[in-house]
């Protein structure tokens, strides 16, 4: 009976790819013609399988009618609905929606692009587990020994020349996708889409699906891709809302009383924080008078040890290095829409590309299309650290 049941499934997953005649599907499960027509008049029979004029086979109604109720016992597709609806409306491209199960990434619903150019891509598709966005967004919330176990089993087929290439790329990029909370794909599984995701948290502050946006080159280029990022968890943090997530999981900028060490704000105030390197003696993280913060020079640094971060690795320092900056600025009241001026300071000149796209990156994720963008200046000098690639500073007016 097991044999059976599982050759009739490998019917349905053929047809799924197409229409077929007896003789493809016979050659395809290989078995006899006799066995596969048995097989396929009891399908037919349950209207899981449509037999049409030439005599070849298609899915059939029935089986529409039972993915229709799979999606409709899938309680974040439904919360979720009127918010994707919302984003492929505003920004006009493809947006997804998908789900980790059975060690699988599944769509589980789609917006179509309102451009002519568009992606392919359907419902109950897989996504690959190495080079799309939603698939990273959905295994960063994975525990460690999680994540490690996937990417350790993950057949790393090389799609484009982006694609990550094993298990050491795949576990650092979930890290990343961890601590900024959201992933992208920069033409790693097509080389002229480019995408971003975010999580949708349920009621226990799990990740039960992603949503994604996809763009075609075309249409945009990758660097306005990322000017999506703000719309898109936007999204994201409706629909988590929605679905019950707890507060915890939308941050908010602290309250401007938040950090601070000294008198009033019209007095020179120190501002502290956990969520950046812990100060050399001769200098404050961060110094607010009146509405002026601020920020002292950042490194790459675990804000925990204190560590120098990710060696050799500009981009990752970059990101590491903001972060670090932007933890200083909200504990002075403030958010990077405050920020008037990064000033980056890089040892090569090599260096710049990648620190420019890192930099975009945050702004994309920080900054909302609309706001004004700070001002910047980079100088090239050298750094007090042999493994410190990168230092950057910061001032803010805070107005709250």
């Amino acid at each position: 009976m097991s044999q059976t049941v599982t050759r009739a499934l490998r019917l349905l997953a053929e047809l799924g790819e197409g229409e077929r005649s007896l003789d493809q599907l016979a050659e395809l499960i290989g078995v006899h013609k006799t066995t596969v027509l048995r097989l396929l008049q009891t399908l037919e029979e349950e209207r899981f399988v449509h037999r049409d004029a030439a005599y070849r086979y298609h899915l059939g109604a029935g089986l529409f009618a039972l993915s229709s109720l799979a999606l409709e016992q899938r309680g974040i597709r439904r919360i979720a609905a009127p918010h994707l609806a919302e984003l492929n409306a505003a920004t006009g491209h493809t947006v997804h929606l998908a789900a980790y199960e059975g060690g699988e990434v599944v769509y589980i619903d789609k917006y179509d692009s309102r451009h002519p150019v568009r992606m392919y891509s359907r419902i109950g598709l897989r996504a690959g587990l190495h080079c799309t966005a939603v698939a990273k967004v959905l295994l960063a919330d994975l525990p460690p020994a999680g994540r490690r176990r996937v990417a350790g089993a993950i057949e790393y087929t090389p799609h484009t020349a982006n694609t990550l290439a094993g298990p050491r790329e795949l576990l650092a990029e979930l890290e990343t996708v961890a601590a900024r909370g959201w992933a992208q794909d920069r033409a790693e599984h097509e080389s002229f889409i480019n995408c971003v995701a975010a999580p949708v948290r349920d009621a226990g502050g799990r990740v039960a699906a992603a949503v994604s946006i996809s763009v075609p080159d075309v249409v945009l280029p990758y660097e306005q891709v990322l000017e999506l990022v703000p719309r898109l968890l936007a999204c994201a943090r409706a629909a988590s809302a929605d679905a019950g997530a707890p507060p915890h999981d939308h941050p908010s900028a602290p309250p401007a009383t938040a950090g601070h060490r000294g008198g009033t704000m019209s007095e020179k105030t120190e501002i502290r924080t956990d969520g950046a390197p812990a100060p050399a003696w001769l200098f404050s993280q961060g110094v607010r008078r009146g509405p002026i913060l601020q920020v002292s020079g950042q490194g790459p640094q675990d804000p925990a040890t204190g560590a120098y971060l990710y060696p050799g690795d500009v981009k990752a320092q970059t990101r590491r290095t903001l972060e670090n900056v932007r933890a200083i600025v909200e504990a002075g009241g403030g958010t990077v829409a405050d920020v008037v001026m990064f000033r980056v300071y890089l040892t090569e000149r090599a260096h710049f590309p990648a620190m420019n796209e890192a930099y975009a990156e945050f702004l994309a994720q920080h900054l909302a299309p609309e706001e004004v963008k700070p001002c910047r200046t980079t100088v090239f000098v050298g750094l007090p650290q042999e493994s410190m690639l990168v230092e950057i500073d910061a001032q803010a007016v805070v107005t709250g």
